[in-house]
């Protein structure tokens, strides 16, 4: 696989050190305004925080679902309150970073459409709009490289992860996704292995270790005959996370494969448990990897376990909690829903009502997945 061509010098002013990837969560309250055009705002700075740039997509509570002025990307910097607010023409149901330029990478859940934006003006870059039946199944990885994207698919019943050439989202050639409806994937082992959490309610459900060069199925985890559809994964520490669904009840589960890709349940209290009927999502821990943080938006919970023990530590409950993730500093989980931003201090647990600082229009809520930024105060126009 030869994806080491020359990329043109624009595509070299930033470097991969500008930009951090962590799994989406939250977001959070106090006083953001989202603007319909693109414009900038600056609230109260906390001097000597270092909590990042977020990068997430809102949609209106009123408006028809694919009405186009309802969606939109927000670029909002944590510390000092500045944001940016985009108008998109279709829903997105995540956003993936490019790792060498601050462009994003949309793709549609179970839909037709996927597209390129520019970080800093809004600009839709490319739009395809699929019509020969191939559907996008919501996320995306792009290869370090930055020449590739890789997303999960499916066409005909058959789940694909299909590489895309990353500036202009052509197929350049895919590979089984070794079950159906793939829907998040993670790169492993320097990106030589590819996983795709296949996400139906049938014996193709699974966790599949796929190689990227071949496309050959390294390792299968089942998951079908725990009764669990996983969706979401995340990396830590040598253990993969999965946040899943369970066939019957419907409950929402957390997961882990450890080092010899055996799986392990996360422990919940009984009264906790049969609180969460719908999907976690949006996986993050610290970097002492001693907690780990999920959200079930539909129930309103953020929930916390122990990394090492799986133990179940607390819920907090929020108004549709939609993101989290923590701050570059790690000190702070944050948490994005209906109100705003909320900080949560990774030491205690609590929440920390006095860096709760942005708000937003009544009209409009956060939803899907979310990137987080690293110095993106150095590039313009924020």
């Amino acid at each position: 696989m030869n994806l080491k061509k020359k990329m043109p010098p624009d595509f070299l002013k930033l470097t991969r050190r500008n930009f951090i990837k962590l799994g989406g969560l939250g977001m959070a309250t106090g006083s953001l305004t989202i603007f319909s055009s693109c414009k900038k705002q600056n609230t109260n700075m906390l001097q000597g925080e270092n909590f990042g740039t977020i990068a997430f997509l809102a949609k209106s509570k009123d408006g028809e679902e694919y009405k186009q002025q309802n969606y939109r990307l927000i670029v909002l910097n944590l510390d000092s309150g500045k944001h940016l607010s985009h108008d998109l023409d279709f829903k997105s149901h995540s956003i993936t970073l490019h790792p060498k330029i601050p462009y994003l990478a949309f793709l549609s859940s179970k839909g037709p459409e996927a597209g390129l934006v520019d970080l800093n003006t809004g600009k839709i870059l490319v739009k395809i709009d699929d019509k020969s039946g191939r559907r996008f199944n919501g996320h995306a990885a792009f290869l370090s490289d930055g020449e590739t994207l890789i997303s999960s698919e499916t066409k005909e019943m058959r789940g694909l992860l299909t590489f895309r050439n990353s500036k202009t989202l052509e197929i350049v050639r895919e590979v089984p996704s070794h079950g159906r409806n793939p829907h998040m994937l993670q790169l492993f082992e320097s990106e030589q292995i590819i996983i795709a959490c296949n996400a139906d309610r049938d014996e193709f459900s699974g966790v599949c270790y796929i190689n990227l060069e071949t496309g050959a199925l390294v390792k299968r985890i089942d998951t079908f005959n725990e009764g669990i559809s996983p969706a979401h994964c995340h990396y830590k520490n040598r253990k993969l996370f999965i946040a899943g669904t369970e066939f019957k009840l419907g409950h929402s589960r957390l997961l882990y494969i450890d080092e010899t890709k055996s799986l392990h349940h996360m422990m919940y209290p009984a009264e906790i448990q049969n609180k969460f009927k719908a999907e976690l999502f949006s996986i993050s821990s610290n970097t002492e990897g001693n907690i780990i943080c999920s959200i079930s938006p539909n129930d309103n919970y953020t929930c916390f376990w122990n990394f090492n023990s799986g133990k179940f530590i607390k819920a907090i409950k929020f108004e549709n909690p939609q993101i989290a993730g923590l701050t570059i500093d790690q000190q702070y989980f944050y948490v994005v829903d209906n109100n705003g931003a909320h900080f949560i201090s990774h030491n205690n647990l609590e929440i920390d009502t006095e860096k709760s600082r942005f708000k937003f229009e009544k009209n409009f809520e956060p939803y899907g997945h979310q990137t987080l930024l690293e110095n993106f105060h150095k590039l313009p126009n924020i």
